[in-house]
């Protein structure tokens, strides 16, 4: 086997490796129920493929229409229970979001219960978690109203089962001016905000996203406690598929064999 054989060997093996690699890509699960995406009520719609995103209209389910799933881009979104959401329940939402439609925890009334989480999967696959858009508080249409609630958002990042990450969750703090309408203390109230993720490099195959309040907001009338003012809704999750770790080392470890042999040939 002459110099130049080898070289041609070498060449195609980086070629065939380069082409097996897989390559990321990112993606937004945006709640949009466009071309592509589903989503199913119950384990029951699931089995019968009853979908409730009409194909490439656009146009969604009915307002409040609870989810057993809802998949986009790759990526499916299902209810999580967690100790402080023990039965989440979400609904879309397609009048509010950062641009509408976004999902809600509760259903039809966007302020029960007052703990809701979801978890974020590629199929098994790996991906990175860059950000969400997440929003605590009156809807729009209430944004004179006072809210008397602690909100909480919490990130769990997982991989193959075990956690990979959890940062401090983050607690925003309970004033919103009746007069002015100007924001009163953290940024995360009032609205809704892009919450980048801590841990965007961070390769995981399910995230899990958790919103919580303490209490319930109150109208501005009276000042009666009022479900709709804690509004825990949820829209825009920006996330980019990855290779599997051990893919990524696989390729290191049979270019570095290539190249070794290569060393050798040549030396010869």
């Amino acid at each position: 086997m002459n110099l130049r054989y080898t070289l041609s060997a070498f060449s195609f093996a980086l070629g065939v490796i380069a082409l097996a690699a897989p390559s990321a890509f990112a993606a937004t699960v945006d709640f949009s129920c466009s071309a592509g995406a589903t989503m199913y009520e119950t384990k029951a719609d699931a089995k019968k493929s009853i979908n409730e995103c009409p194909g490439d209209t656009g146009v969604g389910p009915a307002p409040g229409t609870k989810f057993y799933s809802y998949s986009e881009g790759g990526f499916t979104v299902t209810p999580y229970d967690t100790v402080t959401a023990p039965n989440s329940q979400w609904a879309w939402g397609p009048d509010e979001g950062d641009a509408a439609p976004s999902i809600k925890s509760g259903g039809a009334n966007g302020g029960l219960p007052d703990a809701g989480a979801i978890s974020v999967t590629d199929g098994g696959g790996y991906f990175d978690f860059e950000s969400v858009v997440i929003n605590f508080g009156p809807k729009p249409s209430n944004d004179d109203s006072d809210l008397a609630a602690t909100e909480t958002y919490t990130f769990l990042g997982y991989a193959n089962g075990a956690l990979v990450f959890d940062p401090p969750s983050v607690t925003c703090g309970p004033t919103y001016n009746t007069t002015t309408g100007a924001i009163k203390g953290t940024t995360c109230k009032g609205g809704y905000q892009t919450v980048d993720s801590a841990n965007s490099t961070v390769a995981i195959n399910d995230l899990v996203i958790e919103l919580s309040t303490s209490g319930l907001g109150t109208s501005a009338v009276g000042n009666a406690p009022d479900p709709d003012y804690t509004n825990l809704r949820i829209d825009d999750i920006d996330v980019t598929a990855t290779p599997e770790p051990g893919t990524l080392l696989l390729l290191g470890s049979g270019l570095s064999a290539l190249a070794f042999a290569v060393r050798r040939r040549m030396g010869a």
